[in-house]
């Protein structure tokens, strides 16, 4: 029996085949195709030839025939045509013919070549079907002998000048120049400046696709700072710039835009921003939508509904706030909108520094569009002698005519659906005839309530026949307060409030009405009660009992402290009650709980510009809020930063992880290959969301690589040996890479099984497998003798690297050497590749495949269009 080794070069692997000499060419690729796991349907599709010391032979003949021995150099070379598609949205449809023995890497040329066209970018191919990630081995060393479909993703390290310091990001190039612009941002902690980015003084469109951008691609960009917005404005057929302040709000430039294209005051409008098809929120900032500069905004316009925008401006808390209203409404109808105490506050409106009657009609002041109304909430008393005059005066100029008929109004409530009939003067005031139905209700104040007819709110001051009132016409009313009933020291107490109130603003009026004790409080079991409406809290507990009582476990106590905080991702405002010992931290957990977010999500907190540190005690940071007169600001963070480290060490990456992405998908995206994800002792679910997993912010993750680098030493000389190999190879074919003759592998005084893979024995890389070498009894043959060493040249632009080496050196370890040498950065290693005598060449190789004493080499960059 004969033992020889079959090399197939494609796949980078050598077997060991016992043959007898009667036996054919055909039992050894019987064999082989046997330790390759094929079956049958890739054997009988696969194209096969054998070489025998490099020349081809015929597979039919017989071992004997073939003059195969123990020293014979077999090599199987295998072909399978296999077609390559993948659906990309920009790139359109990619049929690529190739032969599954072909490296994954001559698909990378062909895109680049063929549609990228972009040097020194990075392509991930990933199966569609598994979610494999292919790099540089052949398609069959990933088991792919179909035809199969695929996805890429095609990234690319843009270099960036900023303050003089040439920084880097990692960039999709299919993405717009938007989104590297708020990632530049995001990654220099560049939080209120407006950023471009330019490149040789010419601005670069943040609109723009990097794939379609026309600038050279090797030079950085310049990022600068800006001063202000400037906005490509669309209007219908017409086209506008403008520039306009950093600070701006959407209500402001929607106000300016009707003005420049003269659009009628009562059509809505709104603005678009054309890039992501977004309406812009109208409550909000430019800032806050996140819009660079030199964007294009599309202002569209909709149906004329005879309202206006207005901004209604709190002239002592500042408070702004933005309603739309009927253009025929009069001042007085915007009370409704605004939260006071309509028992003893009333409110006085200013256009202008001008304080005006709240009769007046918004169209008799010539309030335009996106106009600005000032307020005051100020104390009843001190208006009241001066209301009472204006009513008088109005009822004398007003006075109803004889003449005038009774007409019949049916007033309906709203809400109960229960009405009235009555018998009324249409020149009597619409508030007398609500009082006269108001006798059976709850709240008989007519100041609580609102009227409507036909969808049009009516001024309880004004008159039947104002607004075309006739007989058998119907009313509809209703009120949003209710009485509000609580029991406190054996009385029962009554109030009057809005039900769209807090449980605790609602508290507060309560006591401040009653004069109650400060040592009383309601007492509700969950704090996150108090926040909500009294409406909510009715919808949840249909017959609560209001109770004031003074107890150790209601939380509302001398040491707490109420915080109104403003939530930036839903431009609203929370009310919490915190301990004063309690610090920044429980304020982040005490919104991630009433919002409902995931349990491990990132909220910064922030007084004006300072981000306020986890650790700060409430009681610090309420000081703050009243000195710098500041609000304290939430905003939700929607990524991780999770560090990745390797069991070998080899690998040490930190990551963003976006929260609703799979750890599969972070894995994958960041190009991280191992197994067994480990945080905390704990292993984790790599389908799950990161929201899902046990994992906190900047986490320390290990996980097992399927590289390690092995060290191997000659127990006679004392010679080393280092390979870098996979987890999941065997000791038989990493003995075949060193290039000796192993009679046995020692590690921790135990003899190891050779067709054992290296994973089993939990490989300590400080520590050595020691190797016995086999005496060399026969003199091998001419053809596979090899010199004691390699002279390897390689070329590097004008710049020559002249190595001796081993022949069993590996062509991985010479270009990690080179690249090494040449001070580039270590994640690159991938984008470089060596080239021998023209031709890209796998690196898998051994020196000693090429026979020769002295070989040269070139270094270059992948991916040159």
């Amino acid at each position: 029996m004969i033992k020889i080794n079959v090399g197939v070069q494609q796949l980078g692997i050598i077997q060991s085949i016992e043959l007898y000499p009667y036996q054919k060419g055909t039992n050894i690729l019987q064999q082989l195709f046997n330790k390759l796991s094929f079956n049958l349907d890739i054997r009988k599709n696969i194209q096969s030839t054998i070489k025998i010391d490099n020349v081809e032979v015929d597979i039919n003949k017989t071992i004997e025939i073939l003059e195969i021995n123990n020293y014979s150099q077999v090599e199987v070379f295998l072909s399978k045509r296999i077609i390559i598609e993948c659906d990309h949205e920009h790139l359109g449809s990619i049929k690529y013919n190739t032969d599954v023995f072909d490296q994954v890497n001559l698909f990378r040329i062909y895109l680049v070549k063929n549609f990228i066209k972009i040097n020194s970018c990075e392509i991930l191919i990933i199966n569609q079907e598994d979610g494999t990630l292919f790099q540089n081995e052949s398609w069959g060393k990933y088991g792919v002998y179909q035809n199969i479909k695929v996805r890429i993703q095609i990234t690319k390290q843009q270099k960036i000048i900023f303050n003089q310091v040439i920084k880097e990001i990692k960039i999709d190039i299919f993405q717009p120049v938007a989104k590297f612009i708020h990632q530049f941002k995001n990654e220099q902690n560049i939080e209120d400046d407006i950023i471009i980015f330019k490149q040789q003084q010419k601005q670069i469109n943040p609109d723009s696709i990097y794939m379609n951008l026309n600038l050279s691609q090797e030079q950085p960009w310049e990022a600068e700072i800006q001063k202000d917005f400037i906005f490509q404005i669309q209007f219908e057929q017409y086209n506008k710039q403008i520039t306009v302040s950093q600070n701006i709000e959407v209500f402001d430039l929607i106000g300016i835009m009707r003005q420049q294209f003269k659009i009628e005051n009562t059509i809505p409008l709104k603005l678009e921003y054309k890039l992501n098809k977004q309406k812009l929120d109208i409550d909000n900032t430019i800032k806050q939508e996140c819009v660079p500069t030199c964007s294009q905004l599309i202002l569209i316009k909709e149906p004329s509904d005879n309202k206006i925008n207005v901004l209604l401006l709190n002239q002592k808390t500042h408070i702004k706030q933005l309603e739309r209203v009927a253009i025929n409404s009069i001042l007085g109808d915007l009370d409704v909108l605004i939260n006071y105490d309509k028992n003893t506050e009333c409110i006085q409106y200013y256009v202008g520094e001008q304080m005006k009657d709240k009769k007046q009609n918004l169209q008799q002041l010539n309030l335009k569009s996106e106009c600005v109304i000032k307020y005051l909430i100020e104390n009843k008393q001190k208006v009241e002698q001066f209301e009472k005059q204006k009513i008088v005066q109005i009822q004398l100029v007003r006075e109803p005519s004889e003449e005038n008929s009774q007409i019949k109004v049916i007033f309906e409530n709203m809400y109960t659906k229960q009405s009235k009939q009555i018998m009324i003067s249409s020149t009597c005031f619409i508030n007398d005839g609500l009082q006269q139905v108001l006798q059976n209700e709850m709240i008989k104040d007519t100041s609580y309530y609102q009227v409507y007819f036909d969808q049009q709110k009516l001024y309880l001051q004004a008159r039947f026949n104002q607004f075309n009132i006739i007989s058998n016409s119907k009313l509809s009313y209703f009120t949003e307060f209710v009485i509000f009933s609580a029991f406190v020291q054996g009385q029962d107490l009554e109030l009057i409030v809005d039900q769209n109130l807090s449980i605790l603003q609602i508290e507060q009026q309560f006591k401040k009405q009653h004069k109650i004790n400060q040592q009383l409080f309601l007492k509700i079991e969950r704090l996150q009660d108090k926040n909500l409406s009294l409406k909510q809290l009715l919808q949840k507990h249909k017959n609560f009992q209001f109770v004031f009582q003074v107890s150790s476990d209601i939380f509302i106590q001398d040491n707490q402290i109420n915080l109104c905080i403003f939530l930036n991702e839903i431009n609203s405002q929370i009310q919490l009650q915190m301990q004063n010992d309690e610090r920044g931290l429980d304020i982040c957990q005490k919104i991630k709980y009433n919002y409902k977010l995931p349990r491990n999500q990132v909220i910064q907190l922030y007084i004006g510009e300072r981000l306020v540190n986890y650790n700060e005690t409430v009681s610090l940071i309420k000081n703050e809020i009243i000195i710098k007169n500041h609000q304290l600001r939430a905003q939700f963070i929607y990524f991780l930063s999770l560090q990745f480290v390797s069991s070998c060490g080899l690998v040490q990456k930190i990551v963003k992880a976006q929260l609703e992405d799979t750890m599969e998908q972070t894995i994958i995206n960041n190009s991280i290959n191992g197994y067994n994800f480990i945080c905390k002792q704990q292993l984790l679910d790599i389908q799950q969301k990161i929201k899902e997993l046990p994992i906190e912010n900047n986490a320390i993750i290990k996980f097992q690589s399927n590289q390690i680098i092995l060290n191997f030493q000659n127990d006679q000389t004392g010679e080393q040996h280092k390979i870098l190999t996979y987890q999941d190879e065997s000791f038989e074919k990493i003995i075949n890479n060193l290039g000796v003759r192993i009679n046995q592998l020692m590690y921790q005084n135990q003899v190891l099984d050779l067709t054992s893979k290296i994973k089993s024995i939990n490989y300590n890389p400080n520590e050595n497998i020691i190797y016995n070498e086999q005496p060399n009894y026969h003199e091998p043959s001419d053809v596979i003798q090899q010199p004691q060493q390699v002279k390897v040249t390689v070329i590097i632009g004008d710049k020559n690297l002249t190595y001796c080496v081993s022949p069993s050196m590996q062509l991985s370890q010479l270009k990690k050497d080179v690249h090494s040498k040449m001070q580039k950065n270590p994640d690159a290693l991938s984008k470089y590749a060596l080239k021998y005598q023209g031709q890209f060449i796998d690196d898998q190789k051994q020196l000693s495949s090429f026979g020769k004493a002295n070989l040269e080499f070139q270094y270059t960059q992948l991916y040159h269009s």
